[in-house]
């Protein structure tokens, strides 16, 4: 049985939590879109978090592969603004 939405945005942010003394601050971290995909079984989840200087038009995207069955993070990517 998949794991809900709400379970893989949480491994989402917390994997991007994990790494926050590496990347910039992830002030005003926002969730931007998710997906259910079916072949392979996995949630695409999208976040967005201001850039530096803090400004809300600069953000940085960050796209998460998650497998909808174990809710283990597969891959994160810097993407584009959906």
């Amino acid at each position: 049985m998949a794991i809900s939405v709400k379970k893989a945005v949480t491994a989402a942010t917390d994997y991007l939590k994990d790494f926050g003394s590496i990347l910039p601050s992830q002030t005003g971290l926002r969730l931007e879109e998710t997906e259910l995909w079916d072949d392979p079984r996995m949630w695409i989840i999208t976040v967005s978090f201001q850039a530096e200087p803090f400004d809300d038009t600069s953000r940085i995207y960050k796209q998460f592969r998650i497998d909808a069955d174990s809710g283990e993070v597969l891959s994160m990517k810097s993407t584009q603004a959906v």
